[in-house]
């Protein structure tokens, strides 16, 4: 009945048609092509970016590192010569300072990184269907969001479109809205983040299922179930679903107060009060990030044993102790990989999708739109970062459970995996006599 009301009423004439040259953007059939294109070789290249993680996981992590100080260098040269913007340019030089002291830093850690990569992207490979439910969660995500949109439009057309006045004295534009969409719009954004939450942490929890079962019985009498994906995602949706709900409620609580005190500062007439809204916004932004990191490791210590989350925080509190800077140095080596990864790959896919949208254009003989062009380039990074994401999500949680199964169990993998376990012993040897939990 709202999206009813706001719609405009039909004048019984048919709209009138606009031409490419009438301003809009006009979709040739090179234009229609280069996307497809782009979606195709999104797809081959992310492949091929994980078959260099599983060949060439030391070279990669390496080559990472000196693409991350290459591409700040370039950003700090860039932005003092075209924009003359200095503090950019010493902020792209002290990042490339810092990447080149964990350079110096992490470099014994190195080799137990690259065994961890080249495992986890060797079981990606072979199970592709943690890749599946990757996209299933983007899906399903997406679609969540759509329905989202539209209940906000249908909640504003309902309750009054937002009032804008522009102050004659200071000539600030302030919004008002009627006072009942005050609590719809909190509690609008409460069920976004925590449904965005929980689908993300059901796609984090099958995948680390299905690493947990390679971990424990792939090599094992028992062997490895006929569909360790379906199994996995059965656990995290049934008998794990109460426990990713409540952890991810922590989160999208932040998340809402946050907002509200964006909010807050935007439409606060004290300048003290929007500053200490922005700073207690800040404080809390900082707080999610370590409560979302500690997530994480419970998270998959919910989908290895089945714990209930209070126990999983736990024993991921324990870890943390423990082992807390071997994790984070694995997730960096690991994470700098697959975000430079994913970088590349939307550099290739534009220069493939230009090149395919130049041909066509020459062969259709046809005028290059600028608009489609640009239409055409923004799509095909896009396309290009999410599929290499997708994949890199696997990868993550995958390293977070092999490293959570090898602090808690070293025996079962030296049992069921004994090649694999020397290599580890030589690169991280404290895997060899450390058991948390003896």
């Amino acid at each position: 009945m709202s999206l009813k009301s706001g719609a405009t009423p039909f004048s019984g004439r048919a709209p009138a048609s606009r031409s490419p040259q009438g301003g809009g953007i006009g979709l040739s059939k090179s234009a229609i092509s280069a996307m497809v294109i782009g979606v195709v070789a999104a797809g081959v290249l992310s492949l091929c970016y994980l078959l260099a993680m599983r060949r060439f996981p030391k070279k990669l992590i390496k080559f990472t590192f000196f693409f991350a100080i290459a591409y700040y260098i370039a950003m700090a040269v860039l932005s003092f010569v075209l924009t003359k913007n200095i503090a950019a340019a010493v902020v792209s030089l002290i990042i490339v300072v810092i990447f080149a002291l964990c350079y110096r830093a992490y470099r014994e850690r190195m080799p137990f990184a690259s065994v961890m990569l080249a495992t986890v992207a060797d079981v990606t490979m072979k199970y592709g269907g943690t890749v599946w439910t990757g996209i299933f969660g983007l899906v399903l995500g997406l679609g969540y969001l759509i329905f989202w949109a539209v209940s906000i439009i249908a909640f504003y057309l309902y309750f009054g479109n937002p009032t804008t006045t522009t102050s004659p004295s200071t000539g600030q534009t302030r919004t008002t809205v009627n006072a009942a969409l005050y609590p719809i719009y909190v509690f609008s954004l409460f069920s976004w983040y925590w449904t965005s939450q929980v689908i993300s942490n059901v796609v984090h929890v099958t995948v680390a299922g299905v690493f947990a079962s390679f971990y424990f019985l792939s090599g094992s009498p028992t062997g490895m179930p006929s569909s360790p994906t379906w199994g996995a995602f059965k656990r995290a949706t049934t008998t794990s679903f109460g426990s990713i709900c409540f952890g991810s409620l922590i989160i999208a609580l932040i998340q809402t107060t946050r907002a509200v005190l964006r909010q807050i500062a935007q439409d606060s007439d004290s300048a003290v009060g929007a500053f200490l809204a922005c700073c207690i916004e800040c404080l809390l932004a900082w707080i999610e990030g370590l409560v979302e990191y500690f997530n994480f490791y419970a998270f998959t210590q919910v989908a290895i044993y089945g714990k209930p989350f209070c126990r999983a925080g736990k024993d991921t509190w324990t870890m943390i102790k423990d082992r807390g800077v071997d994790a984070i140095i694995n997730d960096s080596l690991i994470g700098n990989v697959l975000f430079f990864g994913a970088l590349l790959v939307a550099g290739i896919n534009v220069l493939i999708a230009w090149i395919v949208f130049a041909v066509g254009s020459a062969i259709e003989s046809s005028a290059t739109s600028g608009g489609a062009l640009a239409l055409v380039l923004i799509c095909a990074a896009l396309m290009g970062m999410v599929v290499l994401m997708l994949v890199a999500s696997v990868i993550e949680s995958g390293t977070a459970t092999t490293f959570v199964c090898l602090a808690e169990d070293p025996q079962a993998l030296r049992a069921t995996k004994p090649a694999l376990w020397d290599q580890i012993r030589a690169t991280y040897p404290e895997a060899a006599f450390v058991n948390m939990y003896a």
